[in-house]
């Protein structure tokens, strides 16, 4: 027998994205464990684990403890919500991974601090403006090492529109939007599932919203904070085993799911 799906909308308010993860979606992300397949391949072809390694919005800290458990020593993460850092630190329990409170847009680690960065769980796309994603890339350079290596996981506007679904959805939006006098780019979406069932406020186009990206401007943002692009794809490429070595390489792939990039802090330290 298929278990049914309770529909329902948010019992609270939704207002910002700090109340979805505290008042809907906190013990998911709290309690979550072990990898998904395109971290995990992120993490094993790119990382070391001998290396000094900063996860920005660690949440409940289950990429760092997965990491731990696989031999990752010098380990350091940080979220925004002190709550999310109180669930990581107790449910480590060897006490040897370091979990601060931190925003993303002005971290007080210093300069080529880590020799790795880890900002997966698609931490960018909660960020609220385009100056505040620009500000976190900024900041993830100046505390990363030269020759350091940054990867990435973003929410890709193309995989999404593979959707009839979702095309449907961004027309009345559009529409909607049109309607209502609102300037709102498409590419802020509002969030589709809450408590895991459908987030029906979602119909009336309400927030909090959630940024898609486009695969130029997601390049862009990391190239022109100062870091050169080493690899990127989709989930098509992650289940291939190869990410491209180019942006036009990618374009020419088969796309599919979130967006996957790898960069490099130049040694010289401008790229």
């Amino acid at each position: 027998m298929t278990e049914k799906t309770t529909m329902h909308p948010p019992a609270e308010t939704l207002h910002d994205n700090k109340d979805v993860f505290l008042k809907s979606e906190f013990g998911l992300w709290s309690d979550r464990e072990g990898f998904e397949p395109g971290e995990q391949f992120l993490i094993e072809n790119y990382l070391r684990p001998d290396l000094k390694t900063l996860e920005a919005g660690c949440g409940g800290g289950r990429l760092l403890l997965a990491m731990q458990a696989r031999g990752y020593t010098d380990l350091h993460g940080f979220d925004y919500l002190p709550q999310f850092v109180e669930a990581a630190s107790r449910r480590d329990t060897a006490g040897r991974i370091s979990f601060r409170v931190q925003d993303a847009r002005s971290l007080d680690y210093g300069d080529d601090s880590f020799d790795q960065l880890m900002y997966l769980q698609q931490v960018l796309c909660f960020l609220p403006e385009e100056a505040d994603r620009q500000r976190a890339a900024r900041e993830a350079y100046r505390v990363l090492r030269p020759g350091g290596v940054l990867i990435v996981t973003l929410l890709g506007l193309r995989g999404r529109t593979r959707s009839l679904a979702f095309k449907a959805l961004l027309a009345y939006q559009y529409l909607l939007r049109k309607l209502t006098f609102r300037r709102l780019s498409l590419q802020y979406q509002p969030w589709l599932r809450l408590q895991n069932a459908p987030n029906w406020s979602a119909l009336w186009d309400r927030g909090p919203y959630v940024y898609w990206f486009r695969e130029p401007e997601a390049v862009e943002l990391f190239t022109n904070a100062g870091f050169e692009l080493a690899a990127i794809g989709s989930e098509a490429q992650v289940c291939e085993g190869r990410l491209a070595e180019s942006f036009d390489a990618f374009a020419r792939l088969p796309h599919s799911g979130r967006l996957y990039i790898v960069c490099r802090k130049p040694i010289d330290g401008a790229a």
